[in-house]
């Protein structure tokens, strides 16, 4: 034991995988328990140096530190830096609340258009239950999202434009060609 007690003064690790051993040494019987005790005694017998000591931190920063340094922001107090025009205070809210309004107006007017009873797999209705529970749960988010779906469509309605304006116009030297008429029976009335 005493051994041991100075083992673990010199290094924790080796005097806990020591004192594991021993426990594992005590469940065992015949010559396992035989080949576990000749490891325990050759693991006590040898002496351990101490855990070498954590090297000491460089008085200087490294690399990353001034990379770090390089790209955090200057602490500087709120307004416009050098070059840059600052939006006014007042102007941030009403943006932020013009924002907020023309959200809420795009979610009624999307909330509004929903079927009277859809069936619980109808996509429509799975979209407008999303969309109440991320008024309720996350309006910030919800506003986020709404900006990106009005983004989305513009540059859809803006696609669909362009491949309009985009389509050959028919050739002046030849007669667009002429879709044949089914032919239909008809019962004469007299």
């Amino acid at each position: 034991m005493t051994e041991q007690t100075a083992g673990a003064a010199t290094d924790p690790l080796h005097a806990h995988f020591v004192a594991a051993l021993a426990r594992r040494t005590a469940m065992r019987t015949g010559a396992e328990r035989a080949l576990l005790e000749a490891r325990l005694a050759a693991l006590q017998a040898e002496p351990r140096p101490a855990a070498p000591l954590p090297a000491p931190r460089p008085a200087a920063p490294g690399p990353l530190a001034s990379l770090v340094q390089v790209l955090r922001p200057p602490a500087t107090p709120k307004g416009p830096r050098a070059g840059q025009t600052g939006e006014p205070e007042l102007l941030q809210f009403f943006r932020s609340t013009w924002a907020r309004l023309h959200a809420e107006q795009r979610l009624k007017h999307a909330l509004a258009d929903a079927p009277e009873n859809p069936g619980p797999l109808n996509s429509e209705h799975l979209v407008h239950q999303a969309l109440q529970l991320m008024r309720g749960c996350a309006p910030d988010y919800l506003r986020h999202f709404m900006a990106q779906v009005d983004a989305l469509a513009w540059l859809e309605d803006a696609q669909a434009e362009a491949a309009a304006a985009g389509k050959p116009a028919p050739k002046a030297g030849k007669a667009p060609a002429k879709k044949t008429a089914r032919k239909t029976t008809r019962s004469k009335r007299t």
